[in-house]
């Protein structure tokens, strides 16, 4: 397994260096042209991307595929479990912080998983935060394709809904940077406007209720158990790309050395015989199903990939 030590390293020192919500710059005007240079880290990761999509290439299903179309693939599965991921982590903050939510505990912690994923965004690069906006829309796309009914009554919100919300917190985090990921999302910009006060209402939230639970310097960060389960031959090619990007690492990186906990978590990716993620309350782990990152997989195969151009008749 490679060493993920100093690119955790960065990621971590990315999160505690982020400023409060009441500091944040100015938002620039949607018509600036933001062009973000990759970072070392970013770079890293991509490199880590393109290791993973090369696992994947006798991976049946994946095949007929082009190594590009691979990597798309391998970021698209890898930005949706890491928001999948930070998602649980925040039910977990919320189980053995015993912190108080208003509203519905879903939406509280997907929030908690965009301001995170944005806080190591230059270590992932944008085009991950995007695919996990994207995942949302497909997802809805997906069920009005195969006739899906959508449970109304769920404890989430719905597909669509999760997605403008994710979107519109990116915006308002940074409006120029995320403004293709505003109009892809159809946010008007009236709309987009009024995101940098979602955004900031949610940072500034999220950082009061846990400030009494971040962790000094002076405290030792816990060593929490990381463990990557068999695919069971069925998904081997998937659980080894996913070791290969670090996921787990990664997230249990940011808990021990962001928080203090009252007792040790422990993080995990196995076979679960069904499409899940969670986070087990009684046995303190956070597990990811390899299910969940086939799911995104086939998702992105059925409605992600660019189709090949269509030739034209040449005239004569």
């Amino acid at each position: 397994m490679p060493n993920h030590n100093l690119f955790i390293m960065s990621v971590l020192a990315s999160l505690l260096g982020a400023y409060p919500a009441q500091a944040q710059p100015a938002q620039p005007p949607a018509s600036t042209t933001f062009q973000k240079e990759l970072t070392a880290d970013a770079l890293q990761f991509q490199a880590r991307v393109d290791q993973a999509a090369h696992a994947l290439e006798n991976d049946p299903q994946l095949k007929n595929l082009t190594h590009e179309q691979r990597k798309n693939l391998v970021e698209f599965a890898a930005g949706n479990m890491l928001f999948a991921f930070t998602h649980e982590l925040g039910h977990a903050l919320v189980s053995e912080m015993g912190l108080p939510v208003l509203g519905k505990e879903e939406d509280a912690v997907d929030a908690f998983a965009v301001l995170s994923m944005l806080a190591i965004g230059d270590t992932v690069s944008d085009r991950v935060l995007n695919e996990t906006a994207t995942g949302w829309f497909m997802d809805a796309k997906r069920n009005i394709a195969e006739g899906t009914k959508v449970p109304f009554y769920d404890v989430h919100s719905i597909d669509k809904v999760r997605a403008d919300d994710i979107v519109c917190l990116m915006v308002g985090s940074d409006r120029a940077r995320f403004a293709a990921a505003a109009t892809k999302a159809g946010l008007p910009p009236d709309r987009q406007a009024s995101c940098f006060y979602d955004h900031d209402n949610a940072q500034w939230s999220w950082t009061t209720t846990l400030r009494a639970h971040l962790r000094p310097a002076s405290h030792p960060a816990p060593k929490f158990a990381v463990t990557y389960g068999s695919g069971q031959g069925q998904y081997d090619a998937l659980a080894k790309a996913f070791q290969n990007i670090g996921i787990l690492e990664l997230v249990s990186g940011l808990a021990a050395d962001r928080y203090i906990w009252r007792r040790p978590i422990s993080f995990e990716m196995k076979t679960c015989g069904v499409i899940n993620a969670h986070w087990d309350p009684v046995h303190q782990v956070i597990t990811l199903c390899y299910e969940l990152g086939q799911d995104f997989a086939d998702l992105y195969r059925g409605y992600g990939l660019t189709p090949p151009p269509v030739a034209t008749a040449k005239t004569k």
